[in-house]
């Protein structure tokens, strides 16, 4: 289950649900003025500093990988590494999720408000 490739391929998709949730605090931000709605503070977060989270899928990967060449480490350890990992994707899409949502409500409500 932990091997390198899925490792990896972890990696790979915190990394993309990174770019995801910087692209939405983007989108957040120019669409915030247009819904005269304030942007709530996670997405000014990741437009602001989301390039920060990019250490995230860095560091855990180092870690994974270091982890997986050592024989002392007992699987137990390694198993648990590999699924902090995947929960971090999951804490992550739902962080972009969420932001999408608020984006796609703000703008129903003022559509809503303009008829």
């Amino acid at each position: 289950m932990w091997t390198i490739q899925n490792i990896v391929r972890v990696a790979l998709m915190q990394v993309g649900v990174v770019i995801a949730s910087i692209l939405v605090g983007g989108i957040y931000h120019k669409w915030s003025p247009l819904s005269q709605q304030p942007a709530p503070p996670s997405q000014v977060w990741w437009y602001e500093h989301g390039g920060f989270a990019f250490a995230l899928p860095l560091i855990w990967v180092v870690c994974a990988l270091y982890l997986q060449r050592q024989d002392t480490v007992s699987d137990l350890i390694k198993f648990l590494t590999f699924w902090l990992g995947v929960l971090a994707v999951v804490i992550l899409a739902f962080q972009a999720v969420n932001g999408l949502l608020h984006i796609f409500a703000s703008h129903i409500i003022d559509f809503n408000a303009t008829r």
